[in-house]
C-alpha cells in the first residue's frame, strides 16, 4: 500500500462525497457541524482547520466541491483533515475500500516474487482473508 494509492483511494472517497452533497446540498451543514466540533473539542484552532473553516464560510458549495475532488498536493493536504468525515454511507465507503483492495492485490502479487520482499506473503495472506480489515482508515 503506497502513498499514492492512499491518495487515490481518499480522493476517491471525496468524489462520491460531492456527489452526495450535489445531490442533498444540506449535507454541508453537517460538514460545517463536524469542523466546529473538533475545533470546540480541541480548544484550540489548527492552521489546517482555520483553513477549513475559511474555506467552508466564504466558497460557494460548488467551489468546495471541486476543491475536494482535485488531484492535486493542496487538496491532498486538505483531505487528509477532511470535516466531511461521516457523510458518506457505510456501505458507501465499504464499497470503495474493497474496489482499491481489489486493486491492490495483483501489484502485491508482482511484488512477492522479489526476494526483497518476504514480509508481503504476511500481507498478502492477511489481505486476501475476507475477515476484514487490514486496510480500514
Amino acid at each position: 500500500m503506497t502513498h499514492e494509492w492512499l491518495e487515490q483511494r481518499s480522493l476517491a472517497l471525496h468524489v462520491e462525497i460531492a456527489k452526495m452533497i450535489r445531490e442533498k446540498p444540506e449535507l454541508m451543514d453537517q460538514v460545517k457541524a463536524t469542523l466546529q466540533r473538533w475545533i470546540r473539542q480541541d480548544g484550540e484552532v489548527t492552521m489546517v482547520r482555520a483553513e477549513w473553516d475559511n474555506i467552508l464560510k466564504t466558497s460557494t458549495i460548488e467551489e468546495v466541491l471541486k476543491l475536494i475532488t482535485r488531484d492535486n498536493e493542496e487538496a491532498q493536504r486538505l483531505r487528509k483533515s477532511s470535516p466531511f468525515t461521516g457523510i458518506l454511507p457505510q456501505e458507501h465507503r465499504l464499497a470503495i475500500f474493497d474496489e482499491f483492495e481489489r486493486k491492490l492485490v495483483p501489484d502485491i502479487e508482482k511484488l512477492a516474487h522479489d526476494p526483497g520482499w518476504e514480509a508481503l506473503e504476511v500481507l498478502l495472506t492477511a489481505h486476501t482473508n475476507k475477515n476484514r480489515p487490514p486496510f480500514e482508515e
